[in-house]
């Protein structure tokens, strides 16, 4: 089967991304894929530069190239209203192949921040969204998202997931939580805004002492900018339970 596969792939590492290349790695085992690479390189939102624009009117000028003679499309939406804009042109520029056509969001802050806020803007999602050939979510929480823009049939729910190799097993996890003093909180996600990384650190600093001394935070991922790091290293100095380990991957991340 040829597939046109278009999604943003590592780096940054998102779960949009990590998602993404999983699909895209298990995919291409078996069927031949073409590649549309979504990501940005970064965490920002939006269309912000001349050059993010003209990076967008290549990636549609691809997909105009590649859509016609291939078996199906594979899309992940954008949650922000620039990346909607863009997800509706190549649903244009798909228009003759839309039964072919599976989206996938990740996430469900699409109905708060567009279709919720932009009732024009829904009106379009829906004209298309109807015409497509699948839709997956990643819970039924999420179906009624679309419910009223396709047949709920066509809705297919992918639960999130967790890279298989940093599962434990039953003996490890409960040897784990013998021990609770001091209580370890881990926060491994990309550190930017809305994921509430600064919400956790000042929790603690709010806390007495003696709860301080029994509580152990570990940061792991990647800020939005260099001065964002910086920022946040030096807001943690002096703070001997608080640690931040940077990127972390493969065994290190699992540890």
């Amino acid at each position: 089967m040829k597939i046109l596969f278009i999604a943003p792939l590592p780096p940054p590492m998102t779960g949009n991304s990590l998602a993404a290349k999983i699909i895209f790695d298990e995919l291409s085992k078996n069927h031949k894929l073409k590649l549309i690479n979504l990501s940005k390189g970064g965490f920002d939102q939006g269309i912000n530069s001349f050059e993010r624009i003209f990076t967008i009117m290549r990636i549609l000028k691809n997909i105009w190239v590649n859509n016609k003679d291939v078996d199906s499309i594979y899309i992940t939406l954008s949650q922000s209203i620039s990346g909607n804009i863009r997800d509706i042109l190549i649903y244009l520029i798909c228009f003759r192949n839309l039964s072919k056509v599976t989206i996938h969001l990740h996430g469900g802050g699409i109905k708060k921040l567009i279709f919720d806020k932009y009732s024009f803007l829904k009106m379009i999602n829906r004209f298309f969204i109807k015409r497509i050939g699948g839709v997956i979510v990643l819970g039924e929480s999420l179906v009624n998202i679309f419910s009223d823009m396709i047949t709920k049939q066509k809705i297919h729910i992918v639960t999130n997931f967790a890279e298989e190799f940093l599962f434990l097993d039953e003996k490890k996890i409960k040897r784990k939580f013998q021990t609770k003093t001091p209580l370890k909180i881990l926060f491994m996600s990309n550190l930017i805004k809305g994921k509430g990384y600064l919400e956790l650190f000042n929790a603690y600093i709010g806390l007495d002492d003696e709860l301080k001394n029994n509580i152990q935070i570990d940061y792991a991922g990647s800020f939005e900018s260099i001065k964002d790091k910086q920022t946040f290293l030096n807001q943690i100095k002096g703070f001997k339970k608080i640690q931040y380990h940077g990127i972390v991957q493969g065994d290190y991340k699992k540890k």
